[in-house]
């Protein structure tokens, strides 16, 4: 199947975001679009990712969200590029991540 990643996991590679899910936040303002897969809490696939402790399906405080955003792991890297500097590096590395694992 496609290989994705949570927004929070995404907001974890960029270390300007000092570990805050700001993905969602940078998209819009930018006015860019990604597929995403939005998974609500009871839904089969909602216990995967607890399960596999994916990044996202926790707050801060250790309580389960309500719902985790989804995103294709090959659509981040073109994306990730266009938000800064730093982001192009992280962009170019899950670039090569992606063809390794295809």
């Amino acid at each position: 199947g496609e290989r994705c990643v949570s927004s929070e996991e995404v907001s974890s590679l960029v270390k300007e975001w000092r570990g805050r899910d700001l993905l969602e936040r940078r998209l819009k303002t930018m006015h860019l679009k990604l597929e995403q897969l939005v998974v609500y809490k009871g839904e089969e696939k909602w216990n995967k990712l607890v399960i596999g402790e994916v990044g996202g399906v926790k707050d801060d405080e250790g309580n389960l969200v309500e719902e985790v955003r989804l995103y294709k792991l090959d659509s981040l890297p073109k994306v990730l590029s266009s938000f800064s500097e730093k982001c192009r590096v992280t962009a170019s590395s899950l670039d090569s991540l992606v063809k390794r694992l295809s």
